[in-house]
């Protein structure tokens, strides 16, 4: 099965009900913030990573998780590349992918090509250096789900 098909399957474990769903999470950065100053030991002793984890064991969940590139006081080039092999090990369910330069309404309300292909390349160049080429998703969800013609077409030149 191809990652992110917009239907995996999760099935719960003993039997029961097969569901079928997506599960993204927009609007992330500050996790990273939080495992690169505390300096964790693994990505998973993060509360949220955690959880994650729980559910993927459990239930076979896969996660993408849609990141900002910056916030006050840290963007994605100061996340620790410590983790690379983690997030390799771990990227047949959980992937990483471009939301938006930072928060911030309608970012790419009226964007063109050049802004939206530059801010999507700067996440990707950052996951691939801190994760791994593979944690990489071929989907994402931009900010406010709301961009130009040339936005997409952006999006779908970076892969």
């Amino acid at each position: 099965m191809k990652y992110f098909d917009f239907s995996a399957i999760i099935k719960k474990k003993g039997g029961g009900l097969i569901k079928h769903y997506c599960f993204t999470v927009d609007d992330n950065i500050r996790f990273l913030k939080e495992i690169t100053e505390k300096r964790y030991g693994s990505i998973f002793e993060h509360p949220d990573l955690a959880m994650y984890r729980r559910l993927h064991e459990e239930f076979g969940l896969k996660v993408q998780l849609n990141l900002f590139y910056r916030m006050k006081d840290f963007d994605l080039s100061l996340m620790s590349a410590a983790y690379c092999k983690e997030w390799a090990e771990n990227a047949d369910w959980l992937k990483l992918s471009f939301h938006s330069q930072l928060e911030n309404v309608n970012p790419y309300e009226f964007s063109g090509y050049d802004e939206v292909y530059e801010d999507c390349k700067r996440v990707h160049e950052q996951i691939v250096r801190f994760a791994a080429p593979e944690a990489l998703a071929s989907t994402t969800t931009v900010h406010c789900c709301l961009t130009t013609k040339d936005g997409l077409r952006a999006m779908e030149d970076n892969g």
